[in-house]
C-alpha cells in the first residue's frame, strides 16, 4: 500500500498496532517509517478492550477504555496531515 501512495504521491501515515508485544519489531518498523519519510501517526498497545468492545458491539471510543485518547489522537494527527482535505477534518463519529 506505501508503495501505492509513494507511486501517486500520496503521503503515509502508520499506526502501529500492538507495538508493545514486540518493541524491537516496533522500533524496527518506526525506522523504516522515518527512513522512507513517513508518519508515524501512533503506536496502539495491545489491550483486551477492543475485543470488549467489538463483543459489546460498541467502538473502542465509546468505551471507558484507554485505548479511547489514544485513537481519537490517531485521527487528530492524521487530519492534521497537510493533504488531507479541510471537509474530512471532523471527529464528531469518535
Amino acid at each position: 500500500v506505501a508503495a501505492l501512495c509513494d507511486h501517486f504521491r500520496i503521503p503515509v501515515a502508520v499506526v502501529i498496532n500492538k507495538a508493545d508485544l514486540n518493541a524491537g519489531k516496533a522500533d524496527a518498523l518506526a525506522a523504516w517509517c522515518f527512513e522512507k519519510g513517513y508518519t508515524v501517526a501512533s503506536r496502539i498497545p495491545f489491550s483486551p478492550d477492543v475485543t470488549a468492545a467489538m463483543i459489546a458491539r460498541r467502538a473502542v471510543t465509546e468505551t471507558p477504555s484507554p485505548l479511547a485518547p489514544i485513537l481519537r489522537r490517531i485521527a487528530e494527527n492524521i487530519l492534521a496531515l497537510p493533504s488531507v482535505p479541510a471537509e474530512h477534518h471532523t471527529l464528531s463519529h469518535l
